[in-house]
């Protein structure tokens, strides 16, 4: 994912963020997808960023995706939306990005 250079972009960095272990929220960025056929599963990995220490972690979030023979690929892809609202941000994932994934995971 590329980063924005704008001030906006730079409050959407900051505003991304993904539950810590410590029960709050850490600033966090996805810098990719990976999939799973068997069980289908879409995982974003984020790149923490560690204000207290100054350095960077991954994290991969792995996300179970219901298909059935009846599945209905923008369905599906709303109830993720709906589901994972902490994960899929839509500043920096696009509905249009995760309906290829599933497209993918369905052929």
């Amino acid at each position: 994912m590329a980063k924005v250079g704008s001030k906006q972009g730079a409050a959407l960095e900051v505003s991304y963020q993904v539950p810590s272990s410590t029960g709050g929220f850490i600033p966090a960025d996805p810098i990719k997808f990976c999939l799973r056929y068997r069980p289908p599963t879409i995982a974003i990995v984020y790149e923490l960023i560690n204000t207290q220490k100054g350095g960077h972690r991954k994290y991969v979030h792995e996300i179970k995706v219901d298909l059935k023979e009846t599945s209905n690929l923008k369905s599906v892809c709303e109830d993720l939306f709906i589901r994972e609202k902490t994960y899929f941000n839509p500043t920096k994932i696009s509905r249009n990005q995760v309906r290829k994934f599933i497209l993918t995971l369905i052929r």
